[in-house]
């Protein structure tokens, strides 16, 4: 069907997250409400999950290379 789960929309998501945290100069708060989450607390436990960091550390991290 059309329908897709809710762990894809979850993944993609934060996957756009992601590339948003490399790309721009957001602040996390921004990112979280564009990718869809109201709160950017869900977002950041989401995207630790997803990717073992905190929304900062991995722009911070993806900095220092």
């Amino acid at each position: 069907g059309s329908e897709m789960c809710i762990e894809t929309v979850i993944e993609q998501r934060l996957e756009r997250a992601a590339g948003l945290l490399l790309e721009s100069n957001m602040n996390i708060g921004q990112i979280a409400v564009l990718v869809g989450y109201t709160k950017p607390r869900n977002f950041s436990a989401a995207f630790k999950k997803k990717y073992g960091v905190m929304p900062k550390d991995y722009r911070e991290a993806s900095r220092i290379k």
